[in-house]
């Protein structure tokens, strides 16, 4: 009994302790992503609700690959991937919600009709423009733009 109160002491340690390569009191914000288009793939599609609003919107995660990104960025950050959410105002059934599934729709090449299964999305090659905004920090930070056909 007293091997396995050792054993759980050992094991919530481990599981609190957080190693790092480096002091992080010397850490850096990483710059963005670089403005500009870049292949992505869709990782991630799920329907939300705004919190104030109670609005439904899709969030939909795309990651982009290292091949896809300047090589210097790739270097100077070790980044292998960045995955990005956006936001997609496509969920309402209003005329402007049907116009921007429609866009959406044609930009990620999905098929249309009078349903979307978000579903669907996973895995779906893509490209998007990639800007920058501030973060709640108020440090830059990248952001999705919007979709664009391959």
């Amino acid at each position: 009994e007293h091997e396995d109160q050792v054993l759980n002491d050992q094991t919530d340690e481990m599981e609190s302790v957080i190693d790092y390569s480096s002091d992080i009191a010397d850490a850096e914000k990483p710059d963005p992503l670089p403005v500009g288009e870049y292949p992505a793939t869709i990782i991630e599609a799920v329907k939300k609700y705004g919190k104030e609003s109670g609005r439904p919107y899709a969030s939909i995660r795309v990651q982009i690959a290292s091949d896809a990104m300047p090589a210097d960025y790739v270097e100077k950050w070790q980044k292998d991937q960045v995955s990005l959410t956006a936001m997609q105002f496509i969920c309402e059934d209003t005329p402007q919600g049907r116009y921007n599934a429609r866009r959406f729709c044609e930009a990620v090449g999905m098929r249309m009709g009078k349903r979307l299964d978000l579903g669907e999305l996973k895995g779906l090659e893509t490209k998007v423009a990639v800007s920058h905004d501030k973060d709640l920090n108020g440090d830059p930070t990248e952001r999705v733009q919007r979709f664009l056909p391959l």
